[in-house]
């Protein structure tokens, strides 16, 4: 995933033009940050803390239209999230080569009020490994004081990101080494779903998720009537919420009734089955188009299940390629559950659909209508790529 095209001066501030494309801005209906492009331009890491698990961010590299980004996957105690771009930049940065010095490093960020690039020498010390996390200290000027900005060596690598400044310093910063985000990239790529216990619940109308329990808090999202969450008692009056992007979220127990005390679920995914279910059933077929050519079909089939997910609480594009690196593997025809996401086809030619359990699917004819069809057989793998 990661690769480089950058050449710097060891001796001097490495010169902007050769990676300023790769430091980006991001956005959030909530918050401004930093990131950095890896991985031929399709992937963004930025701090957890600043995109709050959000589905959904704006990109911006101060030249190209904004992009957008769709989370891949996160982790909070890392303060990590990795968001996949819907359209890839021409440049992207690296990890910085095991061995090398770390003397001297420098801060760069990029303003979201001008979209210029800023670069500020830096001397990283106190090298520590925090919760899990290899991580280094360093002073830096208040004027660049930004969650997600990468600290570059002279050869224009990754060293680190920079996170959160402790408290009483407001000049101290604190970045988690390129060496712990490698791994955390490595580990997903390869992480196997776990399940936990947990109950199925229903909104009895329209209320607010919120990111703690208290209602003052920020508002994940507004439930709509009926709509199915994955959740556990917190105290006498919240339920803890695993939301769709992996987050926690919080809702009053009073709005919402148990359906099922006692189900295990999967890891959080794209968005979970019931709901997406829910969606399925609940679709206005009036949106589907007929389609004149193959293109047109993959599409529209696409767009199909970037509808529901969309309305399910998930964001994952409308782009198949995108919806693709989204989510986690399913390698077995056994292994599907109701909601996870299937592709037919090939690289050159896939059509998406959505699971339904009991070996049947649902996506959209070429004459623009909801099919359900079934898999022939459960001995082989019948499709280019499951995801859940």
């Amino acid at each position: 995933m990661l690769a480089s095209i950058l050449i710097l001066s060891q001796n001097s501030q490495p010169s902007l033009s050769k990676f300023e494309g790769a430091v980006v801005s991001v956005q959030t209906a909530d918050a401004v940050g930093n990131g950095f492009v890896i991985g031929k331009g399709k992937y963004l890491i930025t701090c957890d803390r600043v995109v709050g698990s959000d589905s959904k961010i704006e990109i911006s590299d101060g030249t190209n239209k904004l992009r957008t980004g769709y989370l891949m996957y996160h982790d909070y105690k890392l303060d990590v999230s990795v968001y996949r771009i819907d359209k890839p930049l021409a440049v992207w940065l690296k990890p910085a080569t095991k061995g090398k010095s770390m003397q001297r490093a420098f801060l760069v960020s990029r303003s979201q009020e001008s979209g210029k690039i800023s670069t500020e020498s830096v001397a990283p010390f106190n090298q520590a490994t925090v919760d899990g996390r290899s991580t280094i200290k360093f002073h830096s000027s208040t004027s660049l004081r930004v969650a997600g900005a990468p600290l570059l060596n002279s050869d224009g690598e990754i060293i680190a990101m920079s996170q959160i400044a402790p408290e009483g310093d407001q000049n101290l910063e604190t970045g988690i080494l390129a060496e712990s985000i490698e791994k955390f990239l490595t580990d997903k790529s390869t992480d196997k779903e776990t399940t936990y216990p947990g109950k199925v619940v229903q909104a009895l109308d329209v209320t607010r998720v919120v990111a703690t329990p208290d209602l003052d808090s920020r508002t994940y999202f507004t439930t709509v009537p009926l709509q199915y969450l994955l959740a556990e008692d917190y105290d006498d009056n919240f339920m803890q919420l695993t939301l769709p992007s992996g987050a926690t979220g919080y809702i009053r127990k009073s709005m919402v009734r148990v359906l099922s005390s006692d189900v295990v679920v999967r890891s959080p995914g794209v968005a979970n089955g019931y709901e997406v279910g829910r969606v399925i059933a609940s679709f206005d077929t009036s949106s589907l188009h007929p389609s004149k050519t193959m293109v047109d079909w993959a599409n529209e089939c696409a767009r199909f299940v970037h509808e529901v997910f969309l309305s399910a609480g998930r964001d994952i594009s409308t782009d198949v390629q995108v919806q693709m690196d989204i989510g986690h593997e399913v390698t077995s025809i056994d292994d599907l559950a109701a909601g996870d996401r299937v592709y037919f086809g090939d690289t050159k030619n896939v059509r998406a659909a959505i699971y339904l359990g009991n070996d049947t699917f649902v996506s959209v004819s070429k004459e623009g209508k909801l099919v359900k069809s079934q898999f022939t057989s459960t001995s082989s793998k019948p499709f280019y790529k499951a995801l859940h």
